[in-house]
């Protein structure tokens, strides 16, 4: 996770260094705390440690793919809540049957965003139990949730940390994609054929 994050700010820092100051500090230990008790479920280790080492980006610097700026934990709990206040106003059970990974169309109370894209698509872990729970999906803000994406927040970041390092493409919902710096949103996520 470390090296993974490393990769990235170093990618930004040279690429894009205006955005440097969005990295906000580390999470506090106490604040990973009270978001587990918020959502009812343990955090996979892997999202708990990015979270110690920034919580999230403060300003909209699309360093994730598909083109995402990373969540605060509290942005992340108040995007939590407001999924979940939408679809039950409309309705739609929102508890968590089924297995991590697995198609849903409602958003879930075992869905954690981390990610948002700032037009209503979001990058979510799956906390659902299964051999896929702390999987990374993607909703569009339209679709479903299809299911897994990145298998661990591990994943994702070493995956973006290739992309911009080395140039391999990222895989992700809409294929590979590699990143180019833009003064306007910091980071876009370009899907090779339009790079070729």
């Amino acid at each position: 996770m470390e090296q993974s994050w490393t990769r990235i700010v170093r990618w930004l820092s040279v690429n894009v260094s205006w955005a440097m100051p969005a990295i906000a500090p580390p999470a506090s230990p106490q604040a990973i705390a009270d978001a587990e008790r918020e959502i009812g479920v343990s955090l996979p280790e892997d999202l708990m440690h990015w979270w110690l080492l920034a919580d999230g980006m403060t300003d909209m610097v699309l360093c994730l793919p598909p083109e995402c700026q990373p969540l605060s934990i509290a942005d992340s709990l108040e995007d939590r809540r407001m999924h979940l206040d939408g679809w039950r106003t409309m309705g739609e059970p929102t508890s968590s049957d089924g297995l991590a990974g697995e198609m849903s169309l409602p958003f879930l109370d075992r869905f954690l965003p981390i990610g948002t894209d700032g037009c209503g698509g979001y990058l979510y872990v799956d906390l659902r139990q299964g051999e896929l729970r702390g999987s990374i999906g993607w909703c569009n803000g339209e679709e479903n949730h299809d299911g897994t994406d990145w298998g661990s927040t591990a994943h994702l970041l070493a995956a973006t940390a290739e992309a911009m390092d080395a140039g391999v493409p990222c895989k992700g919902p809409y294929g590979g994609a590699l990143p180019e710096p833009d003064p306007k949103s910091f980071v876009i996520w370009r899907s090779v054929k339009e790079v070729d």
